[in-house]
């Protein structure tokens, strides 16, 4: 069976459209994807190098210290230690973590502590409770103690968004073509 030259054309410009619009909706995704982990480190690094100024350590025990009444200073350090942990970079011990990191289960051994600590690269961890990304960071205490500060961010949102705008994507570009 032979088809007609306009029904030839037509089945070639809807490959041709199908095609370009599959091309643009990954890229798009891509380029959407890229654009929210940048913003979620970017996040990161700024609550990370923040919680430094809150950081105090008396009698070798780190605390975070702030003004309560100041409602800027503490939605700040309340999402900056909402995952968090902080330990002593000597012997590897765990000294203050938050409650919300406490059932993740993220304990670090001495090797890891001291690897950790060459390191300032954000990495991502999957949890039962979904992913975190954690960013490590060498705190000196101003008697010359060494520590590591372990600060995270869901990625919930972030893969929820993505999830989200796939779907959106797998429903749309059948139907437009």
């Amino acid at each position: 069976m032979t088809f007609t030259l306009r029904a030839r054309l037509a089945v070639i410009a809807t490959m041709v459209s199908g095609l370009l619009l599959g091309g643009l909706s990954i890229v798009s995704y891509n380029v959407l994807a890229r654009w929210l982990d940048e913003d979620v480190t970017t996040r990161l690094t700024e609550l990370t190098d923040g919680l430094h100024g809150y950081l105090r350590f008396d009698g070798g025990m780190p605390s975070v210290e702030y003004n309560i009444s100041d409602t800027d200073q503490a939605s700040f350090v309340h999402e900056a230690t909402r995952y968090y942990q902080i330990y002593d970079s000597e012997t590897g011990q765990l000294l203050v973590q938050s409650p919300d990191m406490a059932p993740l289960g993220l304990s670090l051994t001495k090797g890891e502590v001291a690897l950790l600590l060459a390191s300032v690269l954000p990495a991502d961890i999957t949890t039962p409770y979904g992913r975190l990304r954690v960013i490590s960071s060498p705190v000196a205490s101003p008697i010359g103690h060494n520590y590591l500060l372990q600060v995270g961010v869901s990625l919930r949102s972030l893969d929820t968004s993505l999830s989200r705008y796939r779907d959106l994507l797998l429903l749309l570009t059948p139907l437009s073509l």
